[in-house]
């Protein structure tokens, strides 16, 4: 059983991608990308890591949406100023909820601003040849 099995955590709704026309005769199918951009909120533990912070129902919820294919990518800032999640979403107002019932934003260690987004370049990401 997975963890976010063991928390009680699912999706209430339907995230499948909306067939879209697109302009100059391409069709295709557009997924919505929504960005979470968390930052520290007021039940945040100062002189604590973002590692250090009670954030086991936040994984196990991170986890579900992973599961779900609605999570793309998602991680912690190396400065320890918040996160980042991408996720997909049918509407702005769904984007709106799946980040609202996270944990911890539900528990204010996070607060979390959403904001749609447009993929402008698809394929393999690589760590560059640096």
């Amino acid at each position: 059983m997975a963890a976010y099995e063991r928390a009680g955590w699912y999706l209430p709704f339907n995230l499948a991608p909306e067939p879209l026309t697109l302009p100059f005769g391409l069709n295709s199918v557009m997924v919505s990308y929504f960005v979470g951009i968390y930052a520290r909120g007021p039940k945040w533990l100062v002189g604590k890591t973002i590692l250090e912070q009670p954030l086991e129902a936040h994984f196990a919820y991170m986890e579900a949406l992973q599961s779900s294919r609605v999570l793309v990518l998602g991680g912690p800032f190396k400065d320890d100023e918040g996160a980042l999640a991408i996720t997909t979403s049918p509407s702005p107002a769904k984007a709106r909820l799946i980040f609202a019932a996270d944990p911890a934003v539900i528990q204010q260690i996070f607060r979390v601003s959403v904001h749609p987004w447009f993929a402008s370049v698809a394929g393999e990401v690589s760590q560059g040849p640096w």
